[in-house]
């Protein structure tokens, strides 16, 4: 009878030891999650885009200094949400149009251009034409066509900065797509130009 009441006090101890044991891990985990850096969130979508005919009236407030579009031309119009760490994005942005096209490689013919808000020096971009130029001459086996979207050679990468909009003053009926870039790295250095901690630069 005594070995079996021994028996049952060492089974009560283990017991509770087992219950502490996974109480502390639960503990641990529980503080290690939280002790995690969370993920950065990337931007899901955070530029919006309109679009301003020849015929607007007035453009908005915030834009109200740049010319309304000339007759035949619109003005698209991308608004940036602030982000954390805009140094860290880019917006790459290509200008075409959709087309009935068949099975050949076809490109486009225009020249956008850079300029600048006289009396303000804000940036803006204008494309004065844009058309289709050659194709390959490939013999298509299925003589059908079908809605492509065919865009410039040359794409525009700009800073993500939300201070200030972005404008394109586009031919009717152009498309302008974009894709956002985001770097996760910091710089990496060649090794003779890490920066040295406390050495003064020679001349």
């Amino acid at each position: 009878m005594k070995a079996y009441f021994i028996s049952l006090k060492q089974l009560a101890l283990a017991s509770t030891l087992f219950c502490l044991s996974a109480a502390l891990i639960c503990l641990s985990t529980s503080t290690f999650a939280r002790t995690l850096p969370k993920p950065e969130q990337n931007p899901s979508n955070p530029i919006t885009i309109d679009v301003f005919a020849h015929d607007t009236k007035a453009l908005p407030d915030t834009i109200k200094m740049f010319p309304i579009p000339d007759t035949g031309m619109e003005l698209h119009l991308l608004t940036l949400e602030k982000l954390a760490d805009e140094t860290r994005y880019k917006i790459e942005i290509e200008i075409g149009i959709t087309a009935q096209l068949d099975c050949n490689k076809h490109r486009l013919i225009g020249n956008i251009t850079e300029q600048s808000l006289p009396g303000w020096g804000y940036p803006y971009y204008r494309l004065n034409s844009l058309k289709l130029g050659a194709s390959t001459r490939m013999a298509c086996l299925q003589q059908m066509t079908k809605s492509q979207f065919i865009a410039l050679p040359d794409a525009i990468t700009l800073a993500y900065d939300s201070r200030l909009p972005k404008l394109f003053y586009l031919p009717e009926g152009s498309v302008l797509r974009y894709k956002i870039w985001q770097s996760k790295e910091d710089y990496h250095y060649s090794p003779n130009m890490r920066p040295q901690v406390g050495v003064a630069p020679t001349h």
